[in-house]
């Protein structure tokens, strides 16, 4: 009987125990059934963003809560597509391009209207690639004009974008040299690099470069007696060497913010160049960039150009030039016979005045050297016949022979007074040491 109610007992408990169990798990298992209402939160917009319109677009305001919460609102219509008056082309149709940067929005679009295969409409015309020979690039991926083989019974010519199905990328050196017919030249995009002397001595009047263009070679467009205007694209680094010279027409350029470099003799003997903007960020002039370049008649130096080389502005025709603080050294006949100058202003950390450098600046009635120039070279100043004033620092310790030879009308001398080797007296400069008088300043 005791065992039986032991039995009993103990199936009870185990009964009880099962059904606790069933009870927790249930209520465990409905509470993670159970979603936890989120905490009401009424939003407070503290912070309005205003998107304007693009021409693809609409416009909106958008206004956040501190929790991230946002909506939009007050929407405006896109502005549309701007178009300029500049005809885009392909092989088959031309439209009225896209200022806004979208470049697969045309505008009156049409069909070409061709006339012994040039369309009377745009610049295009069919028969670019007749006769000009392409050379496989080294990538295998694309082609560069080699020559222009038979295209020289063109005035014109339309170099395509495509060859064999592959991208035209480069213009070789001396692809077009010397071909004195050809009055224009488009270049597609997609070609970034125009090599040495590619259009050397070409009679061209009109060039359209496109903004892929990278590099510009050697005497690229040198002679090219009939071009009035370049524009370069953001992009090109480098005006190389002789690359417009004796571009007898040109009278305007537009030199990109990327242009670190102006090569020697880049604009050599452009007589009749008037417009040029030097951009921020220039670094380095090279000699004769400018040579002869007589009526260029205003210039401003960058404070970022290290360095103007030998008759970088040799006979210019502008009235006034200031010269940064990061210029050592004002080299050999730099301004030479720069006969409109009347004004210069020279950077405090210049040490040294070449031969020649002001010689025949017949306009120019003041220079006051800073105290950083330590040499003046020969004939720096001959023939400045109209200079009046001449201030020299206390660093300055030696004047070439005939620096302010022909000179006759200086009547203030201002020497530094800590200056160990001149000194000036009685309208002279006079060596401390031989007691030499410095010629120049005779009347």
């Amino acid at each position: 009987m005791h065992k039986t109610r032991s039995s009993l007992r103990k199936k009870l408990f185990t009964m009880v125990s099962l059904l606790t169990a069933l009870i927790i798990c249930g209520s465990l298992f409905a509470a993670c059934e159970k979603k936890e209402e989120p905490t009401q939160h009424d939003h407070s917009y503290t912070r309005d963003v205003v998107v304007e319109p693009t021409c693809a677009e609409q416009g909106y305001t958008e206004h956040f809560c501190e929790c991230g919460a946002s909506v939009k609102d007050t929407y405006t219509e896109a502005t549309g597509h701007t178009f300029g008056n500049k005809l885009a082309f392909d092989e088959k149709n031309h439209w009225i391009a896209a200022t806004c940067g979208h470049v697969d929005a045309h505008k009156e679009e049409q069909a070409h209207t061709l006339q012994d295969g040039v369309c009377t409409v745009c610049d295009y015309f069919d028969h670019e690639t007749e006769g000009m020979v392409f050379l496989l690039n080294a990538d295998g991926a694309s082609y560069s004009v080699a020559s222009a083989g038979k295209v020289t019974k063109y005035t014109k010519v339309n170099i395509p974008a495509t060859y064999n199905g592959m991208p035209v990328t480069a213009i070789k050196a001396k692809a077009f040299f010397m071909r004195a017919g050809l009055t224009k030249i488009v270049i597609p995009e997609g070609v970034t690099r125009i090599g040495e002397s590619a259009f050397d001595g070409c009679i061209l009047a009109d060039i359209t470069l496109p903004s892929s263009l990278r590099i510009i070679g050697e005497s690229a467009f040198n002679a090219c007696s009939a071009l009035t205007e370049v524009n370069l694209s953001e992009g090109v680094a480098e005006i190389a060497a002789s690359s417009f010279a004796a571009c007898d027409s040109l009278t305007s350029v537009h030199i990109p913010s990327t242009v670190k470099i102006i090569g020697a003799n880049a604009f050599a003997n452009c007589a009749k160049l008037e417009e040029v903007k030097l951009p921020d960020g220039l670094l380095k002039i090279e000699a004769s960039a400018f040579f002869n370049c007589s009526r260029l008649t205003d210039i401003e130096v960058p404070d970022s150009v290290t360095k103007v080389g030998a008759s970088a502005f040799y006979n210019c025709g502008f009235a006034s030039v200031t010269l940064g603080d990061s210029v050592a050294k004002i080299e050999d006949n730099t301004f030479y016979n720069c006969g409109a100058l009347t004004s210069v202003k020279i950077g405090s950390d210049v040490t040294a005045i070449g031969r020649g450098a002001f010689y025949g600046c017949s306009l120019l009635e003041e220079i006051a050297l800073p105290d950083s120039v330590e040499s003046i070279g020969e004939n720096a100043f001959a023939n400045c016949t109209k200079l009046k004033s001449v201030k020299i620092g206390a660093l300055l310790a030696n004047i070439g022979e005939s620096a302010f030879s022909g000179c006759a009308s200086v009547e203030e001398i201002d020497v530094a007074a800590d200056n160990a080797y001149y000194t000036g007296a009685g309208g002279c400069i006079i060596d401390k040491q031989s007691k030499a008088v410095i010629n120049g300043f005779a009347k």
